[in-house]
């Protein structure tokens, strides 16, 4: 096969590199990707060096390619190895006519190549068109005869600096493109919302902030599962946010020291805040059930009132526990949010001990 190709620069060791592009129906034919394979020996030598593709990974894009609902900009990376022609003579523009001899070795993008390939072979399945699938143009970067050595070091440097987008940004880019998942970016809508709250404003810890005491995604964890509850789904989303206020207005008549000086309390940290909305699906049934399922103006217990959350938060004013200092020192209220090993929260931090934490509350609030 016969390639356009663009001079590049040449690495560290002399390696000349190329772009180009490859259309689909051509790539399926001339790629190939060194897997690892243990039975075969050590990596680079007999045993390959590429981790093996993950199919729902491919799957999935390859989905998403077939109902067009996203493009690959980037290129994808391969080496070309023993060519016939060991050196490309380009024209003054930096052009040349390369003549490909031998399969390119996927180094970086074998998931793309995959899901493309996966298309392009089962375009019944997906239902397109096989033909104009094929003529898809991708931008695809080549090492020129590059010795195995160097191709392994060209996956591990890619590979291993590689870094994920972190949640917190994630989260925002999910409700800003429209990631399918109405829930998630509702959520994200009333993490900013609750921002704004007084007893929140600077407390959200927003993707590349320096302040903060629990980031975004914290929020927005702590809620997924209280909101995906049957009643409180019901409510709007207005609604919801006038309730999660509600509840931390509430809060804060019950704990006041905790808010005054938030920073030397874990109440509005991860360990607070997940055991705090817990607590919202359980009362928010017993304020239904109080009221006949039903809440309008004639209501006995308005769920929006902070003054209604209090009353049912009230015991967590006298919940006693032991700190962490490792004598017997009972913390009381406040004191058991404390910061450090004065404070009993810390000891409840992991996730089975935020479900005992949470259990303990519910039986504080409700008798048990």
């Amino acid at each position: 096969m016969k390639l356009n190709v663009l001079e590049g620069q040449t690495t560290d060791v002399g390696t000349q590199m190329v772009t180009t592009v490859i259309k689909v129906k051509d790539l399926v034919e001339n790629y190939a990707v060194d897997v690892f394979d243990h039975a075969k020996g050590r990596a680079g030598k007999k045993g390959g060096y590429q981790r093996k593709a993950n199919q729902a990974r491919v799957k999935k894009l390859a989905k998403m390619l077939a109902e067009n609902k996203v493009t690959i900009p980037t290129a994808i990376l391969g080496n070309v190895r023993n060519p016939l022609e060991k050196v490309i003579k380009f024209d003054p523009t930096g052009l040349a006519v390369i003549n490909l001899t031998s399969p390119i070795m996927i180094i970086d993008g074998q998931h793309r190549v995959a899901s493309f390939v996966e298309v392009y072979n089962n375009n019944e399945f997906y239902g397109v068109d096989q033909k104009q699938f094929g003529e898809i143009k991708l931008f695809v970067s080549l090492l020129w005869n590059a010795k195995l050595q160097e191709e392994i070091n060209q996956f591990y440097v890619v590979n291993s600096n590689a870094k994920s987008i972190p949640t917190g940004n994630r989260l925002e880019l999910e409700a800003y493109i429209g990631s399918g998942n109405d829930l998630i970016s509702e959520l994200v809508d009333l993490t900013w919302e609750l921002d704004k709250n007084k007893l929140w404003k600077d407390k959200i810890k927003f993707p590349n902030s320096n302040s903060g005491l629990i980031p975004n995604s914290g929020i927005v964890s702590s809620l997924k599962n209280v909101l995906n509850d049957s009643n409180l789904k019901k409510l709007s989303y207005e609604e919801k946010l006038k309730l999660i206020i509600a509840v931390w207005e509430g809060m804060e008549k019950v704990l006041p020291g905790c808010f005054k000086k938030p920073e030397k309390y874990t109440l509005q940290k991860g360990i607070g805040v997940n055991t705090i909305h817990g607590l919202i699906p359980d009362i928010y049934s017993d304020i239904l059930a109080s009221n006949g399922m039903t809440f309008d103006k004639k209501s006995i217990k308005d769920p929006f009132d902070s003054n209604v959350w209090k009353k049912y938060l009230e015991p967590l004013a006298k919940y006693e526990d032991n700190d962490q200092t490792g004598e017997v020192n009972v913390v009381v209220g406040e004191e058991f949010w404390r910061v450090g090993k004065t404070g009993g929260a810390g000891q409840y931090s992991s996730g089975a001990g935020r479900s005992v934490l949470l259990r303990t509350f519910h039986n504080e609030i409700f008798g048990g």
